[in-house]
């Protein structure tokens, strides 16, 4: 009796064993593709402010570009005159506007991404200016919602972002049907 109980016992721990491999690959897989989910709403909400720029006209802000993104609600109570805060399911993002106090005025944004829930539905932050350069941060502090914990709200632009040994790499953007990480 106790030869079965032990090749029983074997049997069980490897269905756990294995379970729970599953729900690990199961979990990274959920934060990759909020990552990636996220990564693509800031390059499209780019795009659409580059528009706008390229005509010469200022930046209409975030409330404007959610009419061409579905899926993001605008967080009025949060919002102020110079940021305009909006979330989907997976991200929350802002908006800043930049302008240069030349004499030929010129109007540029900063857009900016980070976890609904750090952990659940992303890890990294995401950060590009009218610039183009895509720099995706490691989270160090954990931001997650608009949380005050998390660093609420995030310094735009991030005094780190350019800086050596910085957590803010440039990272290549996706494109729609370019690859995937």
């Amino acid at each position: 009796m106790t030869r079965y109980g032990g090749v029983f016992l074997v049997l069980i721990l490897a269905l756990v064993a294995v379970v729970l491999r599953v729900r690990t690959h199961a979990r990274a897989d959920s934060l990759l593709e909020g990552e990636r989910r996220g990564r693509a709403t800031l390059e499209a909400l780019y795009d659409e402010s580059m528009t706008h720029l390229a005509a010469g006209r200022p930046h209409p802000g975030l409330g404007a570009l959610l009419r061409d993104e579905p899926g993001l609600e605008l967080l009025d109570e949060l919002s102020t005159p110079d940021r305009t805060y909006a979330r989907d399911g997976d991200y929350v993002y802002a908006f800043a506007a930049t302008s240069s106090g030349t004499a030929r005025r010129s109007f540029g944004f900063i857009l900016r991404a980070w976890p609904l829930r750090f952990g659940v539905t992303g890890d990294r932050e995401f950060h590009i200016d009218q610039g183009g350069i895509l720099y995706e941060g490691l989270n160090r502090k954990g931001r997650s919602g608009t949380e005050a914990s998390g660093g609420f709200p995030p310094a735009m632009p991030d005094p780190l972002i350019g800086q050596p040994k910085s957590p803010w790499y440039p990272a290549p953007a996706i494109r729609a049907g370019d690859d995937q990480r």
